[in-house]
């Protein structure tokens, strides 16, 4: 099953991974009244090629194979997902882009 799948699993699944309507109102700026403050935001600034790598691995994953010590770890997974899909253009690369992008993460390896 792979992300995209689990993301799209029927209302009634328990396995469902989507944001909860309080990072939905986080991602979507609306009214800081209505937002949860325990959900504090971090920025992350990445390399262009390693969000297209990560995206790509993200869509093509079974999440329920992914080895996890707690279900925290898929939730956020399918939270880095979503931040991918909506908040950048990245769902929009070629399939040479993406070769292109994980060629230039591995040649930055460096170990």
């Amino acid at each position: 099953m792979t992300a995209r799948s689990v993301l799209e699993q029927d209302s009634r699944s328990a396995t469902r991974l989507e944001p909860t309507k309080s990072r939905q109102i986080r991602a979507f700026g609306c009214d800081d009244a209505l937002m949860d403050r325990s959900l504090a935001k971090v920025t992350v600034e990445l390399w262009r090629s390693d969000a297209v790598v990560l995206f790509d691995w993200l869509m093509s994953v079974d999440l329920n194979a992914v080895p996890i010590t707690h279900p925290a770890e898929k939730q956020a997974l399918a939270d880095l997902l979503t931040r991918l899909e909506h908040d950048t253009d990245i769902p929009g690369v070629t399939q040479e882009q993406i070769d292109g992008a994980r060629q230039d993460v591995a040649g930055d390896m460096g170990w």
